[in-house]
């Protein structure tokens, strides 16, 4: 028997096209169904994945994280701010 495990990852969806969304996750970018993500996910937003194995069975629950997606996006306003200051200078 296989022992249980149970694996969160958080993913960033940087793009959907053509039913394939490419996502980051752990520094790596990978392309997956985009039938595979909640519905309502857009470009930039984060989403929760927990892949849990027991048996031999394995799952997969994908959910939108709308605070880290705000947290992200608010980072990224103030990186292109610092960088829009810096060129106007």
């Amino acid at each position: 028997m296989n022992r249980p495990t149970d694996e969160r990852h958080q993913l960033t969806v940087d793009a959907i096209s053509d039913g394939i969304a490419r996502v980051e996750v752990a520094g790596r970018t990978l392309e997956i169904p985009a039938a595979w993500l909640p519905d309502g996910t857009g470009e930039g937003d984060v989403v929760n994945l927990r892949v849990s194995s027991r048996d031999n069975s394995t799952s997969l629950q994908l959910e939108l994280d709308p605070r880290a997606t705000e947290q992200a996006r608010s980072r990224i306003r103030s990186k292109l701010d610092q960088l829009r200051k810096r060129d106007n200078t």
